[in-house]
């Protein structure tokens, strides 16, 4: 059946990834916290769009990069330890 989709076909392309077996789309659209992500960022680029609140706008480059810095360091421990997760899951395999 993925061959079927691969090779040309003359349905549109979201009919294709609703019916393709082993896509994740079904799994996304079933899940709520896609749909909080997509609400949080277009209400965050309405926001910078119409004007930033006045204590967005008093943070010097500074503290901007402190939250960065923690930012990145909790992405790089979230990361690893899914990276770790998989392995051992793929190791008891």
């Amino acid at each position: 059946r993925r061959r079927a989709a691969l090779r040309h076909n003359n349905e549109n392309y979201l009919h294709l990834l609703f019916r393709w077996d082993g896509t994740v789309f079904r799994v996304l659209v079933n899940d709520a916290l896609l749909y909080v992500t997509v609400i949080i960022y277009i209400c965050v680029r309405i926001q910078a769009r119409v004007g930033l609140p006045a204590f967005v706008e008093s943070l010097s480059s500074s503290d901007i990069a402190i939250v960065g810095g923690f930012l990145s360091f909790f992405l790089v421990l979230f990361v690893n330890q899914s990276n770790a997760r998989f392995w051992d899951q793929y190791n008891h395999a």
